[in-house]
């Protein structure tokens, strides 16, 4: 069960607070950003505190920032599965309140830094979301990722196979390729679109150019971060032995006190891989417009976004021609 840290009554926020709060809001890959004026000083006195977990050693990572065509690339063998293993990080089984922001912040500040040493990975991206009040159908996307420079090449699977998109920074004038499935895809031939547009954002709630796991962890980060510096408002709670995908993970889970201190998220739940320290799945839900018998019901009806990686590949070597529209694998480029 989920324990509130702060133990004490839900703050009263003045009319600028509220303000303050509503104007702050900006989404960002799957999660909500926002910053809050601190609650009453009468509040703040009241507060509990909680201890703050630490973090064990872990081994330094080195990088470079400068980026190497792929295929000219020297020929290191890409990190062994097991050189990406690491002992267990966490003190206690269970921590709440500020002590779980605090370690989830410790554990992907680890896994981001370990992903400088990955330069590409695949993974199949599993979602549902809420675009313009209405629940579109399922995806499942396999992607080829390239961190630096950003690139991803998209492919659909099941129901939606035959689509395909591709996006690379400082490529295609900066525009993502796509070619839909089925006969309007064989007529309308590639589509160049802005990847922030009205288009191209008709099925997902987040830009292209913010998928994949490290830019997951690093939103997921900046906004905890500024939760710490909260005094009351959220209920958080992280535990050990998950599983998504097979695979053990830590579960981080917060919930709000109400929408004037997040006026988009009610709840959101985050698997973080207990090895790799990255974020596999997020799920975020949305305040409700009724009363309902049970938590479950509530969020059955109240999600928003569902984000799944599976099937996450670290060790492959992918080169530049995986993120060339006119690679021949692909039908990316219309032909005679």
């Amino acid at each position: 069960m989920l324990r509130i840290y702060d133990n004490v009554e839900r703050p009263r926020f003045s009319i600028r607070q509220r303000l303050l709060i509503s104007s702050s809001v900006a989404l960002t890959g799957g999660l909500v950003l926002f910053s809050v004026s601190e609650p009453p000083p009468e509040a703040a006195e009241r507060l509990t505190p909680v201890r703050t977990a630490s973090l064990s050693p872990q081994a330094p990572f080195s990088a470079s920032n400068d980026f190497v065509p792929l295929d000219q690339a020297p020929d290191v063998a890409p990190p062994d599965e097991e050189e990406l293993k690491t002992e267990s990080v966490s003190d206690s089984p269970d921590l709440d309140g500020r002590a779980a922001i605090q370690k989830s912040v410790e554990l992907l500040s680890v896994g981001l830094e370990r992903m400088k040493s990955i330069p590409t990975y695949t993974a199949e991206l599993e979602r549902r979301e809420v675009v313009d009040g209405r629940l579109l159908d399922p995806q499942e996307i396999f992607l080829k990722v390239r961190q630096q420079p950003f690139g991803v090449y998209l492919q659909w699977l099941g129901e939606q196979a035959g689509r395909e998109a591709i996006y690379a920074d400082g490529e295609n004038d900066g525009k993502l390729v796509v070619q839909l499935g089925g006969l309007r895809g064989r007529l309308l031939g590639p589509l160049r679109l802005d990847p922030k547009g009205g288009v191209a954002m008709s099925e997902s709630r987040h830009p292209v150019t913010e998928i994949g796991l490290t830019n997951l962890a690093e939103q997921i980060i900046e906004y905890r971060k500024r939760e710490l510096d909260w005094n009351g408002g959220i209920i958080a709670h992280l535990t050990e032995g998950a599983e998504h995908d097979g695979r053990k993970c830590f579960r981080f889970e917060c919930e709000y006190a109400s929408a004037e201190v997040s006026p988009e998220y009610r709840k959101s739940i985050i698997h973080i891989d207990e090895e790799w320290l990255l974020p596999v799945a997020v799920t975020n839900y949305g305040w409700p417009i009724r009363e309902y018998e049970t938590p479950k019901q509530c969020d059955a009806d109240t999600m928003l976004e569902d984000f799944a990686y599976r099937d996450v590949n670290l060790s492959v070597r992918l080169v530049s021609a995986d993120f060339d529209q006119a690679n021949a694998e692909y039908n990316l480029t219309r032909r005679r």
